[in-house]
């Protein structure tokens, strides 16, 4: 018996639990073979993608507090993959960006990760290939628009 039950709800529930689990593993495993944790990589990729950001932009993207936006900054400094750039105008703006060393490294993670996804796909009939993004698209879009008020429930 599902987690969830005999329902549709429940073998969604436990298809989606066993995803995210088999992905965080997976995710761990190789991903550390880049000296990053996931978190770290994680900041990597959305700075590969934006460029510059300021911190706190930074720590909305990621969804984490400043405080822990700082410390996996820090390492990631002390790492020389990225640098804090400083405002002229505004003292407490701190902005990070890539270091060569650090867009290198993007580019090979980002090449291992597709990899990793052309190697799922080819585990998917072709004809069915869209429909399984159609369908990650959908559950993604809900979960962004439902998350914050399944966590307010779940809390009260």
């Amino acid at each position: 018996m599902s987690q969830g039950g005999d329902s549709l709800q429940g073998e969604l529930s436990d298809l989606i639990f066993g995803f995210v689990r088999e992905f965080r593993l997976l995710e761990k495993e190789e991903i550390s073979c880049y000296g990053l944790t996931v978190p770290q990589q994680s900041v990597v990729q959305e700075l590969a993608k934006a460029d510059t950001l300021t911190m706190n932009e930074l720590s909305e993207r990621m969804s984490v507090a400043s405080s822990t936006m700082t410390r996996i900054v820090d390492n990631l400094v002390r790492d020389g993959i990225i640098e804090r750039i400083g405002d002229d105008r505004d003292r407490r703006i701190v902005m990070v960006r890539l270091t060569d060393h650090g867009r290198e490294l993007a580019k090979n993670v980002a090449v291992y990760i597709e990899t990793c996804i052309n190697t799922l796909l080819a585990q998917i009939p072709l004809e069915k290939q869209k429909e399984v993004l159609n369908a990650f698209k959908l559950l993604l879009d809900s979960l962004k628009k439902e998350s914050r008020k399944c966590l307010r429930d779940c809390c009260k």
